[in-house]
């Protein structure tokens, strides 16, 4: 399946229209194309992907389940651009690699080691998406982007022997009063990661982007900040707390795909509830602390965060 991008805030209105309120689409129901939808991502990362993706499989199915979606999680813990670059040419196995297949739990493909290369991940299955980020050490920085970016996105393109689409992850920024922020705001962090996307999306070595850390920061300018055992939505002010932080971040991810792969879908559909025993039923891994923050009206607030963030991807957003 071939991906094209798309003019994501007008499409999110016209897939909302489309797509009713319901979500009760009965599986392997066609698409508008006429047939069923297969969508294999892929994630290049770090420990910031799996709090990012680990909930993409189950807010997929729940709101479109004519969608038959695997995700794979290729991590190295707190893995730059400049670090995955070496890792392919020393020819390196990563830390982590997980794998969920539609609604059914995480799991190790490759065994208890869960070892892999980049070279070997990618010729498991014939990904639709590859997913690229920065390392938060490095991610304000425009100088630790190139040429690591360049030679990433080429040496990808010429093992690949389908089209695919690779996408870029906005990754959050550090919560207000972490450490790690050196005397300036959580606001100036995300702008200097929000500076340094636009570019990377300028570069033309990548075709859509993941709004991620935008609608994170745009969440903590609500009611939505008090969440996480750090706060501002992070366990431990990096890493999103398990509950609301986490599902925003995975609404983000979902409704960038539907709008790019012309899905009739919309995360105004999902309901999930988020518990320890959902977390646990999935074998979701890494988890950072307890689910919170999982509410109704939560929920619409978050929801409403990630379309401001689809809508306006580098600057925040005030949530009426």
């Amino acid at each position: 399946m071939r991906l094209f991008v798309h003019s994501l805030f007008l499409l999110f209105f016209l897939l909302s229209s489309a797509c009713g309120g319901s979500g009760n689409e009965a599986p392997n129901e066609p698409d508008g194309a006429g047939r069923a939808v297969t969508l294999r991502v892929l994630s290049v990362g770090n420990s910031f992907s799996v709090d990012a993706l680990s909930y993409l499989p189950y807010v997929v199915r729940s709101v479109a389940p004519h969608v038959h979606i695997t995700v794979g999680l290729l991590n190295q813990g707190g893995c730059t651009l400049e670090r995955h670059w070496q890792m392919i040419q020393d020819g390196s196995k990563y830390q982590y690699y997980y794998k969920a297949v539609d609604d059914g739990h995480w799991r190790h493909p490759r065994g208890d080691s869960y070892n892999a290369t980049l070279s070997d991940v990618l010729g498991e299955e014939p990904w639709d998406v590859i997913i690229l980020q920065q390392g938060s050490a490095e991610c304000r920085d425009w100088a630790h982007y190139q040429p690591a970016l360049d030679n990433l996105t080429t040496w990808i393109g010429e093992r690949l022997d389908h089209d695919a689409t690779i996408a870029w992850m906005l990754i959050p920024a550090f919560a207000e009063g972490f450490s790690r922020l050196n005397g300036s705001t959580s606001d100036e962090m995300f702008a200097d990661i929000a500076l340094c996307s636009q570019k990377v999306m300028a570069s033309g070595k990548v075709q859509l982007l993941l709004p991620v850390g935008t609608a994170i920061q745009n969440a903590r300018h609500t009611s939505l900040a008090q969440y996480g055992v750090f706060g501002g939505l992070t366990y431990d002010g990096m890493h999103m707390n398990d509950g609301i932080g986490c599902l925003i971040e995975s609404y983000t991810v979902a409704q960038a795909l539907f709008n790019n792969g012309v899905i009739a879908a919309n995360i105004n559909n999902d309901f999930s509830i988020i518990t320890q025993d959902w977390l646990g039923a999935r074998w979701v891994q890494q988890q950072n602390g307890s689910p919170v923050g999982i509410t109704e009206e939560n929920r619409a607030i978050a929801k409403q965060c990630v379309v401001a963030a689809l809508r306006n991807p580098f600057l925040i957003s005030t949530i009426e």
